[in-house]
């Protein structure tokens, strides 16, 4: 488990959006398109550089609601097996 976030979950915002895989390379992710790089990161959305370790991730939308903690446990959620070799 991850904590990707720690103060107050609600009292920031209510929307979150989030992507995540394995090393098998099982995927889950959405429809909504960003930059990201692979290093763990502190940026605003739409930041993108040339840099050989940033890509082009989905990701999933995530209302909380009034939540001040939510987990998202991905034994629940629908992903994409890696595609075959």
């Amino acid at each position: 488990m991850k904590t990707v976030f720690g103060p107050d979950l609600q009292s920031v915002n209510r929307i979150y959006y989030w992507y995540a895989e394995t090393n098998d390379g099982t995927v889950w992710a959405g429809p909504f398109q960003t930059c990201t790089p692979d290093p763990m990161f502190d940026w605003c959305l739409n930041t993108c550089n040339a840099e050989p370790d940033t890509r082009i991730l989905g990701y999933r939308e995530e209302y909380i609601g009034d939540n001040n903690t939510y987990t998202i446990n991905l034994a629940l959620q629908t992903r994409k097996p890696k595609p075959p070799k």
